[in-house]
């Protein structure tokens, strides 16, 4: 499937006039307020702190986020630096998922989407953080449809359990460095892949999704992970027999793997990991003998783009 990456925004922006003001108005005495609803608002609900030598090298973690859909962005498509004077196309505001009271409640028609985040937990914890961010995922699914959710690793994996389907501990067993898994007709689709061949991302998980909540469709699968990402589409009426632009919108798209992780990154967090006790040695440098294997994490970022700006189009519409 293919998207017009610029012609949500355009569109939006041509909708936009100032005919209305009062006579002894400007427009820029009401920019702010216009200019929020012209932008793509992306939250990132950040399930993890760095430190030591991860947070010196990479920074905070929702910055790796940022930075990998700064990178990924569709051509024309830029960062927002001043909301005031309408210089961009989407903005990131980052929350703090762990923190109690941190998650926007209160201002969800503002965004488009939400970016989930990784995160050492398991999404099977009953600490109060995660079990928070769960019952959140599942209210603004079912009260504003609209709205998009991305989750990487955990984030796919809290995603599956607040929606209803099943995470299990791998009994230990780590997928760790570029893992190559095979794409189902769904996830070719999702993708734009039109060949048989694996997709590669990093990983570095031990828990993983065994059961897909209702409506979830599978994305691809490895040997050791049988669910490595999900979808779930925005179900349009059909017409005469004809679907509905909105058969092919998705709401939730997850991936397991890590398309934000560069290797550098990923080799960190192994070598973090080993020092703590989190990874035995034998699994690292298993990770390490795999550096320099191509990933697909382009391919990924565009596909997350395309949900982001779908949402914005909906927005409009």
């Amino acid at each position: 499937m293919s998207f017009n990456f610029l012609q949500p925004i355009r569109a939006l922006v041509a909708s936009l006039s100032f005919s209305s003001l009062p006579p002894n108005a400007t427009p820029q005495a009401v920019e702010p307020e216009r200019n929020l609803k012209m932008v793509v608002r992306i939250g990132i609900l950040s399930c993890y702190h760095t430190s030591g030598i991860v947070k010196e090298k990479f920074g905070e973690f929702e910055d790796v986020y940022k930075s990998f859909l700064r990178q990924t962005a569709p051509d024309g498509i830029r960062e927002v630096v001043d909301e005031t004077k309408g210089d961009g196309d989407y903005v990131f505001e980052a929350f703090d998922a762990t923190a109690s009271d941190s998650l926007p409640h209160e201002r969800l028609d503002e965004f488009d989407c939400f970016m989930i985040t990784g995160s050492p937990a398991s999404a099977n914890d009953e600490m109060e953080w995660v079990i928070r961010l769960a019952e959140f995922i599942a209210q603004v699914a079912e009260s504003r449809p609209q709205i998009r959710f991305l989750g990487i690793c955990f984030g796919h994996q809290i995603i599956a359990r607040a929606m209803g389907g099943k995470v299990e501990y791998n009994g230990g067993t780590w997928e760790a460095g570029p893992t190559d898994m095979k794409l189902t007709e769904v996830g070719k689709r999702v993708f734009g892949e039109d060949t048989d061949r694996e997709w590669t991302l990093q990983q570095l998980h031990r828990d993983h999704v065994v059961q897909t909540p209702p409506n979830f469709e599978v994305l691809g699968s490895s040997p050791i992970t049988p669910i490595q990402g999900m979808v779930r589409f925005r179900r349009g009426r059909e017409r005469s027999g004809i679907r509905s632009e909105a058969e092919d919108e998705i709401q939730f798209l997850t991936t397991q793997g890590h398309p934000e992780f560069s290797e550098d990154l990923t080799m960190t967090v192994v070598d973090a990991f080993v020092v703590d006790g989190m990874m035995d040695a034998e699994t690292a440098a298993a990770a390490k003998a795999r550096r320099g294997h191509h990933v697909d994490s382009d391919g990924v970022g565009k596909a997350m783009w395309n949900v982001i700006l779908q949402a914005s189009r909906s927005r409009k519409s």
